[in-house]
């Protein structure tokens, strides 16, 4: 079962790098759109023992103004046949003037043959954060019950209160966060934690950054304030895993991805000036090892320098089952800022390839010499591609850059150049970027996942 889970999160990591190698069904399609936009869509297939059949789709949506993903995830026998555990969570929000403001409410109930937990906000969670001091309140109001050896939890809660939070505050020396409230009642088999917290996160983050990181820390988290809406469902009965989950953000995607790039590039000022090479231990526990999320989200920020995704729609999924694994998708459409024709962006495309590469060394998934001669399909769409004048449907890895397309009424392709393709050659799609944030979300709470 630990297989199958790791070899969809490899799959995951090795999308967010660029590229894929596999045993291919068929050869990756690269189409080519007179927009000047283009996609890749994808099969591959991966023979190997299957314990526990799993399934795995996001599909994202993107609009001028809006972004929507959405997440399907079924895995078999996923942990012991007595847990049956649910979780509901929803979640809105948005920014008035120079307030961003959150609303979350939830339900969890878990339960095996020893013992039970429930809890849920009531009615929920908010949280506001001043963008001019970056001064955020937290208050909300939750109701527990517990039985069986769970009921030490309710022990618990009760040495829980204001006074002896504050004393551990202080003794470990944080001065930003104030507990304006914290009650707690319980009584047989329940109770009830009602709290207001203000963290002062400026007042922090003068402290470890410079003046311009500050106000580049506000941009950024301005920037990405937008209006959304979602829902997660989680489910485990009698050990078999499903979740759900949708996200609507009321922004484009390229405006969303530039956001999350902004904030990647304060931590690396910060990281730099504060640990230089020494790689900084991570707060909280995290589904990959750091060099590998760093590595996608280098990845990212290199895509955002010099893609933008078209409205279009995507998706991904991997299917374990039958003694494989299938992973088959399509991206949104891209095209390379500032793009004149076609060509330009699957010019780009090869170029980001090529640096994902040489830049990424170690965590790159295959040497380019190793694929210049594999096979890709082209396809035109209002389009004519063509190869030293000649109209082609199948080109090699190498041959990317060197296209040329036309804006015509697409003709029928003459007959293709011989390419060596043996069956169930090893093959690599290139840049398989614009769904990037997605899988990094999705790939982080696929490998989180975890019933401990």
């Amino acid at each position: 079962m630990g297989k199958e889970r790791a070899t969809v999160a490899l799959l995951l990591v090795l999308l967010l790098l660029g590229s894929v190698t596999a045993l291919a069904s068929t050869l990756p399609t690269i189409r080519v759109y007179s927009d000047n936009t283009v996609e890749v869509e994808f099969t591959y297939v991966k023979r190997e023992p299957i314990d526990a059949p799993s399934r795995f789709r996001v599909d994202i949506s993107v609009e001028d103004r809006k972004t929507a993903i959405g997440l399907n995830v079924y895995i078999d026998r996923y942990s012991d046949p007595s847990a049956n555990i649910s979780f509901v969570a929803n979640f809105e929000g948005g920014r008035a003037d120079r307030v961003v403001s959150n609303v979350v409410r939830f339900a969890f109930d878990d339960r095996d043959e020893y013992s039970w937990i429930t809890m849920k906000t009531a009615p929920s969670i908010e949280a506001e954060l001043d963008l001019n001091t970056l001064v955020a309140r937290v208050s909300g109001r939750v109701e527990l019950s517990a039985g069986g050896e769970a009921e030490q939890l309710l022990t618990s809660l009760m040495m829980l209160n204001k006074q002896s939070v504050e004393e551990l505050l202080r003794y470990q020396n944080i001065t930003w966060v104030e507990i304006e409230k914290l009650d707690v009642e319980v009584a047989k088999e329940a109770a009830t934690v009602d709290f207001a917290i203000t963290l002062r996160i400026g007042e922090l983050a003068e402290k470890e950054l410079t003046d311009f990181e500050v106000a580049a820390l506000k941009a950024a988290i301005a920037r990405l304030s937008h209006p959304f809406r979602g829902e997660l469902r989680l489910e485990i009965l009698q050990g078999d895993l499903s979740v759900s989950a949708h996200l609507a953000v009321e922004e484009n995607i390229n405006e969303i991805l530039e956001g999350y790039v902004a904030l990647y590039n304060i931590y690396k000022l910060y990281s730099a000036r504060t640990f230089g090479n020494v790689e900084p231990s991570p707060p909280i526990p995290l589904p990959a090892p750091p060099h590998i999320i760093d590595a996608g989200l280098t990845a990212l920020s290199e895509f955002v320098k010099r893609f933008k995704v078209a409205p279009s729609a995507g998706y991904l999924q991997v299917t374990a089952e039958d003694d494989a694994v299938k992973l088959e998708g399509k991206t949104p459409r891209i095209v390379k800022k500032g793009a004149t024709t076609p060509a330009d962006t699957l010019a780009e495309l090869y170029d980001f390839a090529t640096w994902a590469t040489n830049v990424l060394r170690e965590h790159a998934p295959a040497e380019l010499e190793r694929v210049a001669d594999l096979a890709v399909r082209v396809e035109g769409v209002g389009v004519k591609i063509t190869l030293n004048e000649a109209e082609v449907s199948e080109v090699r890895f190498s041959d990317i850059p060197n296209l040329e397309v036309v804006v015509a009424p697409a003709t029928t392709p003459t007959t293709p150049a011989t390419i060596p393709t043996p069956e169930e050659q090893v093959t690599t799609t290139i840049a398989v970027a614009g769904v990037i944030v997605a899988l990094i979300v999705i790939g982080v709470a696929l490998v989180a996942l975890r019933r401990k």
